[in-house]
C-alpha cells in the first residue's frame, strides 16, 4: 500500500486505514482472504481490493466485514484529526 500525499482526498485515507484494520484483524485471527470472504459473504476479489486500500468500500461490504471479523473497521474518529 503506497503512502498517500497529505492532500489526498479524505476518502483515500479512510480506505487505507480500513485496509490496515482488516489486515490486522485477519492476521490476529489467522484468516486467509478466502476464509474472510466466505465468513463475510463477499467475494475473495472484494477482500483483495479492500486490502489494497485503493477502493472505497461500500457500507454493506464494510458491515459484512465488521460482522465477520467482530471489530470496528470504520475510522470514525478520523474526522477530528489532522491527516
Amino acid at each position: 500500500m503506497a503512502d498517500l500525499a497529505p492532500d489526498a482526498p479524505p476518502g483515500a485515507h479512510y480506505a487505507q486505514e480500513i485496509a490496515r484494520r482488516v489486515r490486522t484483524a485477519m492476521t490476529e485471527r489467522g484468516l486467509s482472504q478466502q476464509e474472510l470472504a466466505d465468513a463475510a459473504g463477499v467475494g475473495q476479489r472484494t477482500v483483495s481490493r479492500v486490502l489494497l486500500g485503493d477502493v472505497y468500500c461500500d457500507v454493506a461490504t464494510l458491515a459484512r466485514l465488521e460482522q465477520a471479523l467482530r471489530v470496528s473497521l470504520y475510522p470514525a474518529d478520523w474526522f477530528t484529526r489532522e491527516l
